[in-house]
């Protein structure tokens, strides 16, 4: 009787790059290189408020890219995976930053893209309305009442009516209106009121 002896032998593959062993089946499949890392890569410098727009040059065989963002050295990834080649950081609101942007595909992640610095620029603030112009108050015409009038002040939503019995004050507000007029009837006929 003859017996047979199965012998098992490792045997190593070498695989170039780019190409992937299919276990088990025998089939070799080309696998995509990995992106390069975006070019151009620009940080706004203070034209946005509270934020900084971050932007940069599509990159053949990327179908996301990882935003990074440091205050020194210590980069953290900002914001989810971005698919577009523009990121808006709206939690940089002061100071600056320092951020790359690496590169995504079906070949995996590129290096990083050189650092470029961004800052956001202060909160606009609203600009006060200029003073009304052409403040005047009737002057007897009328029995009860003292009429005021005044020239619309550019950029104001209200207005606040003050009255002093002396040019020097001490002022007081007596009312709040939309409109460019008043009529102040809580007057006394033997009283001078400035406004």
């Amino acid at each position: 009787m003859t017996r047979y002896a199965f012998v098992k032998k490792a045997v190593a593959v070498v695989v170039p790059a780019g190409v992937l062993l299919l276990a088990g089946c025998g089939l070799l499949e080309a696998r995509p290189d990995p992106p390069q890392p975006p070019e151009d890569v620009r940080a706004s410098e203070g034209e946005y408020p509270e934020q900084i727009v971050l932007v940069w040059s599509e990159v053949e065989g990327a179908d996301r890219y990882r935003v990074l963002r440091a205050r020194n050295d210590d980069y953290e990834q900002v914001g989810d995976p971005v698919t577009r080649t523009i990121y808006q950081d709206t939690d940089a609101t002061t100071g600056s930053f320092w951020y790359k942007v690496v590169a995504c595909g079906p070949g995996g992640c590129s290096a990083e893209s050189q650092a470029v610095t961004g800052s956001a620029a202060a909160p606009k603030r609203p600009v006060p309305p200029l003073p009304p112009t052409d403040v005047r108050a009737s002057e007897g015409e009328h029995r009860h009442e003292i009429a005021i009038a005044w020239q619309p002040a550019e950029r104001a939503e209200a207005y606040t009516i003050h009255r002093a019995e002396a040019a020097t004050g001490p002022f007081e507000e007596i009312a709040r209106t939309q409109s460019s007029s008043y009529r102040d009837e809580d007057v006394d006929q033997n009283v001078v009121f400035w406004y």
